[in-house]
């Protein structure tokens, strides 16, 4: 967006109206990004003469001792509250006590604040809240790019592990189980993979001949877990196959666990793919199987662990069909039935928590009382560095982007990339997420040299994967709007 754009998304005919027809007052102007901050000091300048009050530099004492030998027609506009949270808590509070003296002593005391700032005169200091006759926000809606974390192990994979993994290769090619076993967790060549297959076929004709084909479903057990693999190395269709021909055989229903893990995997590919509707039909029937008598020697414990899995999973789909109700009704019902076996023992949903906050992003591109649920939950499920990191990167987004904490959030997002660094290979997708979150909170502030680096190094990692499209497009968007202040 180039400059002279900027506010043309912007109504500022109120706030010229109030400049013409009101005698004085208190104003709230809601902004979180310093270039919109300086449009809307340029123009109120041009309304009247202005003394400005940065409060980064400036202390209390300075600028009410600015107000009290100005004249009583001075307009005073107070900004930059980009502090931390008990500094910038702390003005307000000496504000609120002086309103009288300063309303006595100008025309205007207008005061430039991030979302976090109003939402806390509002809930903390309404006697100012009130006495704010003029109250307008100027906040653009960023859409987040975060992936959802599927399938739920995979997140918790760091490139130790993945060294240690790619060490016992050489040990594993020979031996099927090791190698099936092994390849779910790297990346591997076609080759391999190729090799891998032929392997699998040979070792399925070998059952076959046996006497073992049936003994712990191990025919079946070698295929689910090759599918699993081909999902693993992005061979969505191959999996899809692999699924489809177990599900042709009816002997899988004597084995429960296969038979749903089977079915679960056929809609968990369609859902990689992006058919929707497929995958949505699919974890539909699941849900109908586990329901008949076929199922009755399951715990009822179980069922419901099967029901949130499922459901989650179903609100995936229905976000990327746009069915908004019906994702919020499920997550509901979902959250419902985690806290009742959270009253049971001790479970691991923080990939469920995780994504439904990115979904409620969403729906909600704005402060929400679902969004700052949500992410409390996660922040309270946070177990391990991997969980920790990521949780930091969407807090930084949502307190940072959307409500306006920049100082707290540069913080946050700066921890949460030196964290990613030390688990992932510097071309991980997780550290590109985290320079982009970076580049857009310096952007925010005003850091537009360090913006553009940390959005170029977002830009470097992400054109070597090609999965990652609408990413990449975000970047090269921000890129160019920092370019527009920087040339």
């Amino acid at each position: 967006m180039c400059k002279e754009m900027l506010l043309n998304e912007f109504n500022l005919e109120k706030l010229d109206c109030f400049f013409r027809f009101s005698d004085r007052g208190f104003v709230i102007l809601t902004v979180n990004e310093y270039h919109i901050m300086q449009k809307i000091t340029g123009f109120i300048s041009e309304k009247a003469g202005v003394n400005y009050y940065n409060v980064t530099r400036e202390n209390f004492s300075s600028i009410i001792n600015g107000v009290k030998s100005g004249t009583k027609t001075d307009l005073k506009l107070v900004y930059n509250f980009f502090l931390e949270d008990g500094d910038s808590i702390h003005v307000l509070e000496k504000f609120n006590l002086g309103r009288d003296l300063i309303l006595e002593r100008c025309k205007y005391c207008i005061f430039i604040v991030p979302l976090y700032i109003e939402l806390y005169i509002q809930e903390k200091l309404p006697n100012l809240y009130s006495y704010c006759g003029f109250r307008e926000r100027y906040l653009r809606k960023y859409n987040s790019s975060f992936s959802y974390i599927f399938p739920e192990d995979m997140y918790l994979k760091t490139k130790v592990m993945q060294k240690n993994l790619k060490e016992n290769i050489y040990d594993a090619k020979d031996n099927i189980f090791e190698s099936l076993d092994t390849f779910l967790h790297i990346k591997i060549s076609e080759d391999i993979f190729e090799k891998l297959e032929n392997d699998t076929n040979k070792f399925l004709d070998y059952i076959k001949l046996s006497d073992t084909q049936y003994d712990g479903m191990l025919y079946y057990k070698i295929q689910l877990n090759f599918a699993k693999v081909a999902t693993a190395q992005k061979k969505f269709k191959k999996a899809i196959q692999v699924y489809q021909t177990l599900l042709k055989d009816e002997n899988i229903i004597r084995n429960i666990s296969i038979f749903i893990e089977t079915k679960l995997g056929m809609a968990d590919n369609y859902l990689y793919i992006g058919d929707y509707n497929k995958s949505y039909v699919l974890y539909s029937d699941i849900l109908s199987d586990i329901c008949t008598d076929l199922f009755d020697f399951l715990e009822d414990i179980t069922i419901k662990e099967y029901k949130i899995q499922i459901y989650s999973r179903i609100a995936l789909c229905q976000i990327k069909l746009g069915k908004i109700d019906e994702v919020k009704r499920i997550i509901l019902q979902v959250m419902e039935s985690i806290n009742i076996l959270e009253a049971d023992g001790n479970r691991e949903f923080f990939h469920i928590y995780y994504n439904f906050f990115i979904i409620y992003l969403e729906i909600y591109p704005e402060e929400s009382a679902e969004n700052s649920g949500m992410l409390e939950l996660l922040g309270q499920n946070s177990r391990n560095e991997v969980q920790n990191a990521m949780y930091l990167t969407v807090k930084a987004w949502y307190e940072g982007v959307i409500k306006g904490d920049i100082y707290n959030s540069i913080q946050n997002a700066s921890t949460a990339l030196e964290i990613k660094r030390n688990l992932y290979i510097e071309n991980d997708v997780r550290i590109a997420e985290s320079h982009y979150v970076n580049a857009l909170l310096r952007f925010f502030a005003g850091n537009d040299e360090e913006a553009y680096y940390c959005c170029m190094k977002s830009c470097n990692i992400l054109k070597n994967i090609n999965t990652y499209i609408n990413k990449m497009i975000k970047n090269y968007e921000l890129l160019e709007e920092i370019r527009n202040y920087t040339i």
